[in-house]
């Protein structure tokens, strides 16, 4: 998870800056990714095999509603955000 914080009022649009980022950054840190895993001992197969399953869950995950996925569960919230929804 990327967090970015942005003064209110700056006039960014934060949904349409969400959504560009979910479309452009996975693509660009794949290929990061799979550099340091091989860099730290990994075989290609096995590198490619993980970026492969973190698509996946990616692509499962985009099958659920907003409301209902993952970064918007309570547990995740809590930890990621720093705030327990009551």
């Amino acid at each position: 998870m990327l967090r970015i914080g942005l003064k209110h009022g700056s006039g960014v649009r934060v949904e349409e800056l969400k959504e560009r980022l979910r479309q452009e950054l996975p693509p660009r840190l794949q290929e990061s990714l799979r550099r340091k895993l091989i860099a730290a001992g990994k075989s290609e197969e096995e590198a490619r095999r993980m970026g492969a399953v973190d698509k996946a869950d990616e692509q499962v995950e985009s099958l659920f509603e907003q409301r209902y996925r993952t970064s918007n569960s309570p547990v995740h919230r809590a930890v990621w955000d720093g705030k327990v929804p009551l």
